[in-house]
């Protein structure tokens, strides 16, 4: 090479290490950044600049990604009148020159908080990916901003989502190869605090997410799932698609969605659209016609009369079906004592909701046909109650929750053997009824609201032989003062044992925030364990219309 071609190709060099910089700055993707919703209590409001900035710094790092400055997204945000979607974020960051666009809500669900972002690609229509994280406690959020940061960065730039571990069990001796490995940490030391006297007079700790009796030690944190978009009415727990796995059916006021557990979320599986003129009020899963894949029995409402229906897979066309429908039953399966899973069901009449006896059902040539009828007490109905032998005498005594909802024990002959002090249960799930010659007033017309209890379990959760009550408790902003007004905004889910006079508290999980519609002791991830599931209605304050749900998965292994 002469000394003027080397001349060159070093001026060529030196003229590309001058413009390199700003080539890159110009390829630099740049990324909008909306400020995320707080669905927080005021005195966590002072988190949202923390995190944005956090967000804003990390995203940067080791990667050509530059931020909208933010006080101009601020500004732009500023005109959104409608729920932030896609398709806003999307004019937005068009507006801003952008070529991404991050938005998403901070929720804080008892002692943890979770974030929900989704990452929009501005130009073309290509789905968000959506990026959610939770932290155990409080103490570890920053662990957990910097692992959202990082996965929001990876979305943008094509890459998989990782998870950073909270907890890193410490090297083990070689030494010790030869014993059984310990199991994973448990929750941090802070979950665990001091014991007191509880309601049987027998000391308790508040252990994890749940107040317990020394008796009863349970070692449980709760997962969350991402939040839907939709008032949960309703859910249950088995196998609907015969792949020998459970899966979790839920229920808003007109459809069926199926999800299976999944690292991280619940992933869905299959969405069945329901009609916009029936309003569904209750669903539970089981096999009942034994042919391997359980079936979906909704409980639903046409016209203010009961219009249930059941759904289930079809394994040769690949499809679910409703098998039966137009059922005028409130329908309930139930975990009944020397009998298994049973079929219960109820009918409405003209002048009352609820009418008649509660029967069994039967399935009997391709069809579920009532059957056995039940003599329970005139004022049960077929949801908020169980059949329970309380003192192991072999009859079935009845427990329910009554109008005012406080929970009893009946027997058989209709005695009253026990009434809680506390009020339980507690619903927002109704339906309307119109009445003719209503009494409490001079109208010959009247509309009333028909409120749904939520189930009651009796199992054995410990598996020591003993049946434990589970029960589910909302709490009203308003007490129980208005019988049509339901501000329900904390619940709880407890669990009571027979000490021979009168039920006492086993175990409580600590305050939920949010309306409990609905919960299902099963294995719902697969792992041969069971775990208490609940459904959860999100409420952030009273005048909030859209509100958003949750699932809470906790585990129930005993702790030695």
């Amino acid at each position: 090479m002469n000394l003027k071609s080397s001349a060159k190709l070093f001026l060529l060099l030196f003229l590309l290490l001058l413009v390199s910089p700003s080539r890159a700055a110009q390829q630099k993707i740049k990324v909008a950044i909306i400020p995320f919703k707080m669905n927080v209590g005021e005195e966590l409001k002072y988190l949202r600049d923390g995190i944005m900035d956090m967000l804003s710094t990390r995203l940067t790092q080791g990667a050509d990604i530059t931020t909208v400055e933010s006080l101009v997204v601020k500004k732009a945000a500023e005109g959104i009148t409608s729920e932030l979607n896609e398709v806003i974020a999307r004019r937005v960051g068009s507006d801003l020159g952008a070529d991404y666009v991050v938005f998403g809500s901070v929720t804080k669900v008892m002692e943890s908080l979770s974030l929900d972002g989704k990452v929009v690609k501005v130009q073309g229509e290509e789905p968000a990916t959506q990026v959610f994280t939770q932290s155990s406690g409080m103490d570890n959020v920053i662990i957990k901003i910097s692992e959202f940061s990082q996965n929001i960065q990876n979305a943008i730039l094509g890459k998989p989502l990782i998870t950073i571990p909270l907890f890193q069990p410490p090297p083990q001796p070689q030494v010790q190869a030869q014993y059984p490995q310990a199991e994973a940490p448990g929750p941090p030391a802070d979950y665990f605090i001091s014991k007191k006297k509880g309601r049987g007079g027998e000391e308790e700790e508040e252990d994890g997410f749940f107040v317990q009796t020394a008796a009863a030690k349970r070692a449980q944190g709760f997962w969350r799932s991402q939040l839907f978009e939709t008032e949960l009415w309703g859910m249950d727990i088995g196998d609907v698609n015969g792949d020998k796995e459970n899966e979790i059916v839920l229920i808003d006021a007109h459809n069926i969605e199926i999800y299976k557990k999944a690292p991280g979320k619940l992933e869905l599986v299959k969405r069945i659209e329901g009609k916009f003129y029936e309003k569904n009020l209750n669903v539970d899963v089981a096999d009942l016609n034994k042919n391997g894949i359980s079936e979906i029995f909704v409980s639903s409402i046409k016209d203010e009369f009961v219009n249930s229906f059941v759904v289930e897979f079809n394994k040769d066309k690949g499809e679910y079906r409703r098998i039966a429908e137009n059922i005028p039953w409130f329908l309930k399966v139930m975990d009944l004592p020397g009998q298994g899973l049973t079929l219960l069901g109820q009918k409405s009449g003209t002048d009352v909701a609820f009418s008649g006896d509660i029967t069994q059902f039967s399935y009997k040539n391709g069809k579920f046909l009532p059957d056995q009828r039940y003599d329970l007490p005139r004022n049960v109905i077929v949801y908020g109650f169980n059949l329970v032998d309380i003192e192991k005498t072999g009859e079935k005594d009845v427990l329910f929750i009554d109008e005012s909802e406080y929970l009893r024990i009946v027997s058989p002959s209709g005695e009253l053997k026990w009434k809680s002090d506390d009020q339980y249960g507690g619903s927002d799930k109704y339906f309307e009824r119109y009445f003719e010659k209503d009494a409490t007033s001079e109208k010959n017309i009247s509309k009333k609201k028909i409120y749904v209890q939520p189930r009651i379990l009796v199992m054995d959760t410990n598996k020591d032989d003993e049946k434990e009550i589970i029960i589910g408790r909302n709490d009203s902003q308003t007490g129980r003062i208005f019988k049509d007004t339901r501000m329900y905004h904390k619940s709880e889910i407890q669990n009571l044992g027979w000490n021979g006079i009168s039920l006492v508290e086993n175990w409580r999980t600590k305050k939920i925030d949010g309306y409990l519609s609905d919960f299902q002791i099963k294995d719902v991830d697969n792992d041969g364990e069971n775990e208490l599931v609940v459904a959860v209605i999100l409420r952030y304050d009273l005048m909030q219309v859209k509100t958003k749900s949750t699932v809470l998965i906790y585990e129930l292994k005993t702790r030695s």
